[in-house]
């Protein structure tokens, strides 16, 4: 098969000119059909005008006779297409042998370009796929244990099969189990304010000021006990406690004009 570089015939990783097979070559490849890539610019534009005339000019005849469905559009190509080709492109072989070779017997073309998915089987004989659970009846066991690598084929036709090597298996959806409820979480316990450091500035300045309130408080012990002192005996409290900051037994006079 001679065709271009794109990405449905393979898919280049690096630098290092490495490439990954798509479904396209991997099918190709099972059939012992060799894809030939295209590595000149002359050899470019014969593909190209290939690709042209069939995505070009086939869907253009195609939608002037109105097909919409698969049969029709396939018998278009048998009727029409097919000969037509042959009469403008077609050239006449040094060999007139039909080089074609047969379908090897036993091929299934809907598996062999089939998008295919791996899965490991757990420990209760299941694999997941798509969200959900497939249960590998007892009667399918045989032969698989856990760790083992199923392969899940999505086919063009919309089937989906699963194959263990060269064998199928019939899966079953599994049953959802109900969910345990969950456990009620303890209230945590609600943190009390930060406690400050030592030497953190919020307690240097507390700390100031305790001692500040203690000196205040000592002075004010002392001046009191200094006004007691000086206070005559047989009273009972300070003069200025009572109101009066005057010595008893004097009289207070008030100068002309002042009320």
């Amino acid at each position: 098969m001679y065709t271009d570089h794109a990405g449905h015939f393979g898919q280049w990783l690096s630098k290092k000119e490495e490439r990954t097979d798509t479904i396209i070559a991997r099918g190709l490849g099972e059939l012992g059909v060799e894809v030939i890539l295209a590595g000149s610019p002359q050899a470019k534009g014969r593909v190209e005008r290939s690709f042209g005339t069939a995505q070009d000019r086939l869907v253009k005849e195609m939608r002037v006779e109105g097909l919409a469905t698969l049969e029709a559009a396939n018998r278009f190509l048998e009727d029409w297409w097919v000969p037509f080709w042959n009469e403008r492109f077609a050239v006449e072989p040094a060999d007139p042998r039909d080089a074609h070779r047969p379908l090897p017997a036993g091929v299934d073309l809907e598996a062999l370009f089939a998008e295919t998915e791996r899965r490991v089987v757990a420990r209760d004989f299941t694999i997941r796929f798509r969200n959900r659970r497939w249960q590998i009846p007892e009667s399918e066991a045989a032969g698989i244990a856990p760790g083992d690598e199923i392969v899940v084929e999505r086919r063009l036709g919309g089937q989906t099969r699963f194959r263990l090597s060269e064998r199928y298996l019939e899966l079953e959806l599994a049953r959802q189990a109900p969910a345990p409820p969950a456990p009620a979480k303890p209230a945590k316990p609600r943190p009390g304010p930060p406690k400050p450091a030592p030497d953190h500035p919020w307690r240097r300045h507390f700390q100031a000021s305790v001692q500040q309130a203690v000196a205040r408080r000592d002075l004010r012990g002392e001046r009191e006990a200094i006004s007691n002192e000086k206070e005559p005996p047989g009273t009972t409290e300070p003069a200025r406690e009572r109101g009066n900051t005057e010595p008893p037994g004097e009289d207070i006079s008030i100068a002309p004009g002042f009320r």
